[in-house]
């Protein structure tokens, strides 16, 4: 599966990020489930949720994240983590107006 580079994505709705050392908690204000995440997926989803990005600005930043590691891999992060954050609800594709 591969997302589209010129889509823009955006958290869902409202959550509340807490994170300590390496990893994060998502408190979903709607549903009020809680997700434990790794550095990087909490990282992303808190970008998120501020700002909407389209997937080449995600890869962006997991590039500065991770400058070793190869485009493929990242490119397969990403969209494992779409598909994801997606499915839980947390994550949407943005509209023009967002």
């Amino acid at each position: 599966m591969f997302v589209e580079k010129t889509k823009t994505y955006l958290a869902q709705h409202k959550i509340r990020v807490l994170s300590w050392q390496d990893e994060f908690v998502i408190y979903d204000q709607l549903s009020g489930d809680t997700h434990l995440l790794d550095r990087t997926s909490g990282e992303l989803l808190s970008l998120l949720s501020d700002n909407a990005m389209t997937r080449g600005q995600i890869q962006e930043q997991l590039v500065t994240i991770f400058p070793d590691n190869e485009s493929q891999e990242i490119d397969s992060y990403i969209d494992s983590f779409i598909a994801r954050f997606n499915s839980l609800g947390l994550l949407s594709e943005a509209t023009q107006n967002q």
